[in-house]
């Protein structure tokens, strides 16, 4: 029983963190932002400049996001040449989509 009282203790915790957190400056517009910056930046390092993704990310990104690194997942899509740039793979997830002619 006490497991179980501190389990749901610590959910809701997380989740009132969560919502504490969205309604907030750094979930409204810094990390929408950062999120798009990256998913922009790595679509145009793959699509435009043609350098490959994990290149790209060493040279770039990794330094960029300094200490925010292992928080922040990119995935890059060959096949519809979209990225997609989002915290902890979950939140605040940017998608950028290379048009052909346009970048």
């Amino acid at each position: 029983m006490t497991a179980r009282i501190w389990i749901s203790s610590l959910a809701g915790l997380v989740i009132v963190g969560l919502i504490g957190l969205n309604l907030s400056p750094i979930g409204r517009i810094y990390l929408p932002s950062g999120t798009g910056i990256v998913a922009k930046q790595m679509c145009s390092m793959v699509f435009v400049s043609d350098l490959d993704s994990e290149y790209a990310k060493t040279i770039y990104l990794d330094p960029l996001l300094g200490g925010s690194k292992p928080l922040i997942h990119v995935n890059v899509d060959q096949d519809s040449e979209e990225v997609s740039a989002s915290v902890l793979g979950l939140f605040w997830r940017q998608n950028a989509v290379h048009r052909e002619g346009l970048g």
